[in-house]
């Protein structure tokens, strides 16, 4: 079972206010100075402090999400003038491809980026066999 994923950051009272006001990430341990863990969702996630950053512009999080509140992350991500990226979308913008999926993609502040989706039915599927 997958327990947590760690990113690093170039700054960490920037990442975390990032992750804090776009996901609702709640600090629950210190490990050091240059590295915390937080819970978004129940999924334990670290952020650590290093030098540089460098992340293959493939690599990125996904944030799964139903319908209703795929819309309401979207406005908070506007709200709060978040670099949004295209990520496999046709353009920098929020885009619903059928009637089972809707993403957007956004950028952290050391520029990994986040894709914020509905369920994929096909994915779904897939499973089911």
């Amino acid at each position: 079972m997958i327990n947590h994923v760690n990113i690093l950051t170039e700054n960490l009272a920037r990442s975390l206010e990032f992750y804090r006001s776009m996901f609702s990430a709640r600090v629950i341990y210190e490990l050091r100075p240059t590295k915390v863990v937080c819970l978004i969702d129940q999924f334990e996630f670290f952020i650590e402090e290093v030098e540089s950053v460098s992340y293959d512009q493939r690599f990125h999080l996904g944030f799964k999400t139903d319908k209703n509140n795929i819309d309401q992350l979207y406005k908070k991500a506007l709200e709060l003038n978040l670099p949004l990226v295209k990520g496999n979308n046709p353009s920098e913008d929020i885009h619903q491809y059928d009637d089972h999926r809707t993403a957007f993609y956004l950028s952290d502040p050391s520029g990994l980026t986040i894709e914020v989706y509905t369920q994929d039915k096909f994915v779904m599927d897939a499973l089911a066999v």
